[in-house]
């Protein structure tokens, strides 16, 4: 018989995708506009040398 016993990661291929919730167009769009704006602001924090500086930040 083939794939009686079935060990390792890809035997669970394809898994994850059918566990994760659909989320919606606008949802989507929303999430990659927040990470451009996060990529923007490390670019800056690249150019400038300094990280934005965020109050009660503990360091």
């Amino acid at each position: 018989k083939l794939g009686d016993k079935v060990c390792g990661f890809l035997a669970h291929a394809g898994k994850v995708r059918g566990q994760t919730l659909k989320t919606a167009k606008q949802e989507k769009e929303e999430e990659e506009e927040e990470e451009e704006e996060e990529e923007e602001e490390e670019e800056e924090e690249e150019e400038t040398g300094q990280a934005k500086k965020v109050p009660n930040a503990s360091s």
